[in-house]
């Protein structure tokens, strides 16, 4: 780049002190190094500030997926043990409808009906499957 081109250029008027020039340059050097360390560190500051928005953020959303996968969690758990009574609850039906069965078949023998054991057989498969 042409340095020049950017160069405040300045001539001393008469009547002015002679390093009049020099301590405005000068001057305008500090405040042009104080401004440019003002505006990094704000910019430094801002950059910072985003950071940490964007990093509670990214937390609040971790916490809400750990959330979710607990509730998740518990839900499948719900559904398993729903799943296990049910279970229970039917294979109890099962063996009670079965000693229902036999019951009916011994009150037929003792009432003297004579029961082939394939019928007992069938009759029991078929209270099984049910």
């Amino acid at each position: 780049m042409n340095e020049e081109r950017y160069r405040i250029r300045m001539r001393q008027l008469p009547g002015s002190p002679p390093d009049v020039l020099d301590k405005l340059m000068e001057s305008i050097e500090e405040l042009f190094d104080c401004s440019l360390a003002g505006a990094t560190n704000y910019l430094q500051g801002w950059g910072e500030q985003e950071s940490a928005k964007a990093a509670e953020i990214k937390a609040r959303a971790l916490a809400q997926l750990a959330d979710m996968q607990l509730e998740r969690q518990k839900l499948i758990d719900e559904r398993d043990k729903a799943i296990a009574e049910h279970k229970q609850a039917m294979y109890e039906l099962r063996t009670q409808r079965l000693k229902e069965v036999v019951d009916s078949l011994v009150r037929l023998k003792e009432m003297g009906v004579e029961v082939k054991l394939e019928v007992v057989a069938q009759v029991l498969m078929q209270a099984a499957s049910e």
